[in-house]
């Protein structure tokens, strides 16, 4: 019977908050957030209140039952403090709207999207995997909920002209931004350059990508450039290294080796 209760409850609740039209999108993603909270105090008040139903029809008169209960939860609770610190960090998560349902965030160095966020506990899912993480041993957040960077870094040798570079990471960032239409915010560009080394510089390309596509952009854009340099005949330098001692190792760049082969006469 209370498991029939918890049901109408469950959907009542969600007929509540997630009804359609009357809501924009954020106040609704609130709402998702916020709903499996409420479901689940609904059903531990349920089965609270069966609990007491079941008593008063055995004629058991539970108020000192409810007072042993009582203290035996405090003392309990007094020993528990990680399932005190998990409940108020997930308070603080909740109302501060630290990230909500939905929100692709990294927390602690783990990325993907938000599927829960409960008193004790947020759930995370990225492709195939599925992440529990303690509200107490939430650390470090990023929010990705407005969009992510896929980004490349790629390091040029100096004999390179940088106008040529420009030219194909255009070309390559119309190509991706044609194939990846749907995912891509903002086309490719050359954010600049990170570095200047003794051999080389090293530049930053940034695509502006829905939250969560980064990672798969940043692997297909690699490709594209890779591809774009040896149709526009730009060599990178091979590096080989010499080890001398104990001494760090030197970078020494080769120019990759061409030979022509002469026909027999």
């Amino acid at each position: 019977m209370s498991r029939v209760v918890q049901e109408i409850g469950q959907l009542l609740l969600e007929e509540v908050l997630l009804r359609e039209g009357d809501t924009d999108d954020l106040s609704r993603q609130r709402r998702e957030t916020f709903l499996p909270l409420f479901q689940s105090c609904t059903k531990y008040l349920i089965y609270f209140g069966t609990g007491i139903a079941i008593l008063y029809t055995i004629k058991i008169d539970p108020t000192p039952i409810l007072a042993g209960v009582g203290i035996l939860g405090l003392t309990i609770g007094m020993g528990a403090q990680s399932l005190v610190e998990d409940i108020v960090a997930g308070f603080f998560i909740l109302f501060e709207n630290y990230y909500l349902v939905g929100d692709f965030v990294e927390i602690n160095g783990v990325s993907g999207f938000v599927t829960g966020i409960e008193l004790r506990t947020t759930r995370i899912n990225y492709e195939d995997k599925n992440y529990i993480i303690h509200n107490r041993d939430v650390k470090d957040i990023v929010n990705h909920s407005s969009y992510s960077n896929a980004v490349v870094m790629l390091k040029i040798p100096y004999q390179v002209k940088m106008n040529q570079i420009y030219e194909v990471i255009e070309k390559v960032g119309n190509k991706l931004l044609e194939d990846y239409s749907t995912d891509i915010i903002e086309p490719t560009i050359i954010e600049g350059v990170e570095e200047f080394s003794e051999n080389q510089i090293l530049i930053e390309v940034v695509t502006q990508v829905k939250p969560g596509k980064h990672l798969i952009i940043q692997k297909v854009l690699g490709i594209m450039i890779k591809q774009a340099f040896e149709e526009a005949n730009i060599e990178l330098p091979v590096v080989n290294h010499v080890k001398l001692s104990n001494d760090q190792p030197i970078p020494i760049f080769l120019k990759p080796l061409r030979v022509k082969l002469r026909k027999n006469q």
